[in-house]
């Protein structure tokens, strides 16, 4: 086989790799363990989900965290908007993490979609969550949940993974304020209405700057109709003129040497 043939083949392959590789891309295949759409989409609200953490846990003896993903489920809680089922496990750091799991293996790793966090803070006493847009919010609860057996084991996780000491939130974090979450809905359904205002619009102008292009268009043909019969009427105007400046002349003559005569 010849050379130039080989490298003919081999141009071939790459090209048709090419285009499979563009057409992943244009389909929007996900990589491995990226966020699907549903996730990427996807909302928590922080505020209904530490409350309803804290009513979960409050001294009851419960610790199950992982029946914990019954709730987040739950629609009718308003926590969670998204398709995929969340689930809820604690890590070793005492970190509670709700998220989708791609690999169906229970635990919480790489392939995975994070949803949100949940950090017990000992020294303020309160609960700190985190979604999965990096937004934080801080929830004080009431008697009972700081005593009780999941944070307990939240706090006792803690101290073996911090070397003796409890996780503490870093003072440069800012903090969304309660009712944050039902701002960013009217946001964002305030930007899909100016959005679509802004397209209609945009096609009335389209149409307008169309129909005063055809009615200047038709008022230039109508003006030059008009300079070509006002043209003609000068004209006429003229050789009228003219006619009638001759027939005075010729009259005035005669009558001025007809005078004349009979006056001798």
């Amino acid at each position: 086989m010849k050379q130039s043939t080989i490298w003919l083949i081999i141009g071939g392959a790459a090209g048709v790799i090419a285009l499979l590789v563009g057409a992943a891309l244009a389909f929007g295949l996900p990589a491995l363990g990226s966020s699907g759409p549903n996730v990427a989409a996807a909302s928590v609200d922080m505020e209904k989900l530490t409350k309803e953490f804290e009513l979960a846990f409050k001294g009851d003896g419960k610790k199950d965290v992982g029946a914990f993903a019954a709730v987040v489920n739950d629609k009718s809680k308003g926590i969670y908007k998204g398709d995929d089922p969340a689930s809820v496990v604690m890590e070793k750091s005492g970190e509670v993490v709700g998220f989708v799991d791609r690999d169906a293996d229970g635990k919480y790793d790489i392939a995975d979609d994070k949803l949100f966090s949940i950090q017990a803070e000992k020294d303020k006493n309160e609960l700190v969550a985190t979604d999965n847009h990096n937004r934080h919010y801080r929830h004080r609860p009431g008697g009972g949940l700081f005593t009780g057996l999941l944070v307990g084991s939240m706090l006792s996780r803690q101290r073996g993974h911090y070397g003796g000491r409890h996780w503490a939130s870093s003072p440069t974090s800012s903090y969304v304020r309660p009712g944050y979450y039902n701002k960013i809905k009217s946001q964002r359904v305030g930007r899909a209405s100016s959005s679509s205002s802004r397209s209609s619009s945009g096609w009335g102008s389209s149409t307008r700057r169309s129909s005063s292009s055809s009615s200047s268009s038709s008022s230039s043909t109508r003006s030059s109709s008009w300079g070509s019969s006002g043209s003609k009427s000068t004209k006429s105007s003229s050789w009228g003129s003219s006619n009638r400046s001759g027939s005075k002349g010729r009259s005035r003559s005669g009558s001025r040497s007809g005078g004349f005569g009979f006056g001798k």
